[in-house]
This record gives C-alpha cells, sequence and structure tokens, in this order.
C-alpha cells in the first residue's frame, strides 16, 4: 500500500500540470490558480480510482511475465482510465457519447487517459526499478 501511495504521489506531480494544460485549451504554463483548481479533482481520482484500478490490474496479471504481463496492464490501466471520463460524462452530463470537439470531453478524456499511462509508466518504472 505504502508503493502504491507513492506512486500516486508522482503520478499527481506528473499528471496536474498536463491536465492543467489540456484544460487551458493546450496554452502552457498554466496559472497557479488552475495548477490549485486540477489539483483539488485530479488527486483525489488518483487516490480514490486510481489505486483500485492498479490492484484490479495486479490482480489480473499476476500470473502473466515480462511484456506480455505489461501490455495487459497499460491496456487494463488505460481501459479503465477512458472508462472513468465515460462514467464522468454520462453521469454528470448526460450524454452517453462524448466528443473531442467539446472542450470538457477533451480534458476528461485526454487527462484520464494520460493520468492513467503515467500510473501505469511510474508502477512498471518502480517495479523495475525493485528488482535489480
Amino acid at each position: 500500500m505504502k508503493r502504491k501511495l507513492l506512486i500516486s504521489l508522482i503520478t499527481s506531480i506528473i499528471s496536474v500540470p498536463i491536465v492543467a494544460y489540456f484544460f487551458n485549451d493546450f496554452i502552457f504554463p498554466a496559472h497557479f490558480g488552475l495548477l490549485g483548481f486540477v489539483s483539488l479533482w485530479v488527486v483525489p481520482i488518483i487516490l480514490i480510482y486510481g489505486i483500485p484500478v492498479s490492484f484490479i490490474s495486479d490482480k489480473v496479471t499476476q500470473k502473466k511475465l515480462g511484456s506480455k504481463r505489461m501490455f495487459y496492464s497499460l491496456t487494463i490501466h488505460l481501459f479503465l482510465g477512458t472508462l472513468f471520463a465515460y462514467l464522468f460524462i454520462l453521469i454528470f452530463d448526460n450524454r452517453f457519447i462524448p466528443s473531442m470537439a467539446h472542450p470538457v470531453d477533451r480534458t476528461l478524456l485526454l487527462g484520464s487517459m494520460v493520468t492513467a499511462f503515467v500510473f501505469w509508466g511510474v508502477t512498471e518504472y518502480l517495479r523495475l526499478k525493485s528488482y535489480k
């Protein structure tokens, strides 16, 4: 659990500026107020949704080895990250099909996918580092 919290912290530090970049209509750098606002959403979501997704991924891929395990783990992270964005849009905006032309949809979809990828990447990096 301590390792998952460390992964969440690192993922939050990397993902908050990226999601703020998406939220700011692809203008960088985002001002500190926007970073604070985005972190109020991203950090709890990573803790509440990202850690269980990582546990699910670990459980599903525990019998796989090497690059096959990494591929399945990445697929699970990206699928469940994207599913979060779809469910968020469905619940709070009453739309079943998100649109990349809609700025909130774009931020949610891209942000969730990038955050899921970063979470997976940090997990794999720390896993490889711990084996050495």
